[in-house]
């Protein structure tokens, strides 16, 4: 059940990024107006759950992870990706 339930999210991924690229383009992370779009917010709880589910994505290297995060930085820094909302804080039960 669990791996029908990946193998679903991944085609909805799969489609989200085709429609941010004809959105937005080949680099549509770079654009401004991707994030806080729809299709962002779709992808970040696609994403969100497959990781939640134990899912890894087994063909990133080393070598992409770092390049993702100093674009991300880049990115942030350039004011292209907003800060993330801050969260409430729940209150605890006593």
């Amino acid at each position: 059940m669990r791996n029908a339930r990946i193998n679903e999210l991944l085609e909805q991924r799969d489609v989200l990024t085709e429609i941010a690229f004809m959105l937005y383009g080949e680099f549509y992370v770079a654009e401004k107006a991707f994030w806080e779009s729809s299709t962002q917010k779709d992808l970040f709880r696609i994403e969100s759950e497959l990781y939640d589910l134990g899912w890894e994505d087994v063909d990133v290297s080393p070598e992409m992870e770092m390049a993702a995060l100093l674009m991300f930085e880049a990115l942030k820094s350039g004011g292209i990706i907003p800060d993330a909302p801050e969260e409430e804080e729940e209150d605890e039960e006593i």
